[in-house]
């Protein structure tokens, strides 16, 4: 789809994920290019990592929620939506060799496949939450950065989430809706803007468009609280997309301790 097609689709509001689906080719973020240039970035920064090196802002947010789960010298963390293994690299980076890590990955069949490349002792890739659970065990960090919006149906995948157990919970770089009803839409980015870092050689810039979902903030909370205690919750982004002069898109952060 050119740029001046996808103008017409992005940031409308679907009727259901489906139909807005049907808008991105039917692949969205499964897409083998998308999955294969976030992998190769992600080897890339792995690589390119120093002991001495200076981090990203964007990596406290990773290593906050570490700080808090870190048992002793080991951590154990199930991340939902971790796309090539970015936190993983910044969490082995900063807690050094000497600290025992495994760290499991939930992603598309698509980015598991690609995955394998970044696969270590510590690093597995999973597609489904069951499976990577029955692996891991005891859970100290449940992580999701900005991917539940990314679901067929995020409040489904919210409540597979929960049920884990794991004892704290970090929901982060996601964005709610302040209405009371689920709102689906169309999001564009450029092929380069995924992933840590340049786009590797041998790729091509473009355009792509996936369906984004904004649920009802309010649903978020109060499910997280049947189990959870919210210890701190942060406004992230401000939204830039409104529908019916409501604010739909703000990103949040919420880190949450088992009750």
């Amino acid at each position: 789809m050119n740029t001046e097609n996808s103008k017409s689709v992005v940031n409308q509001i679907y009727p259901n994920y489906g139909e807005a689906l049907s808008v991105c080719n039917g692949v969205g973020y499964s897409m083998k290019a998308l999955t294969d240039v976030v992998v190769q970035k992600n080897i890339a920064v792995k690589n390119s990592l120093t002991k001495d090196q200076f981090l990203g802002s964007d990596a406290t947010r990773t290593l906050m929620s570490l700080g808090f789960a870190l048992n002793a010298r080991s951590v154990r963390v199930l991340d939902f939506g971790g796309g090539g293994g970015y936190h993983y690299t910044l969490a082995r980076h900063a807690l050094g060799n000497e600290c025992k890590i495994k760290w499991h990955v939930v992603e598309t069949e698509s980015m598991c496949q690609s995955g394998q490349a970044m696969t270590d002792e510590s690093l597995k890739f999973f597609n489904s939450i069951s499976s990577a659970q029955k692996d891991l065990g005891n859970i100290d960090l449940l992580l999701t950065s900005s991917a539940l919006q990314y679901c067929p149906d995020p409040i489904a995948y919210l409540k597979e989430l929960l049920a884990v157990s794991a004892k704290y919970i970090y929901i982060t770089r996601t964005p709610f809706f302040p209405g009371h009803q689920t709102l689906v839409s169309v999001q564009s980015s450029m092929l380069s803007q995924n992933g840590p870092g340049p786009l590797p050689q041998g790729y091509i810039d473009q355009e792509i468009l996936y369906p984004i979902s904004f649920v009802p903030i309010e649903q978020v909370e109060a499910l997280i609280q049947e189990k959870y205690t919210i210890r701190f919750k942060v406004l992230e982004e401000p939204a830039n997309l409104f529908v019916e002069n409501q604010p739909v898109n703000a990103y949040y952060g919420f880190f949450c301790e088992l009750k």
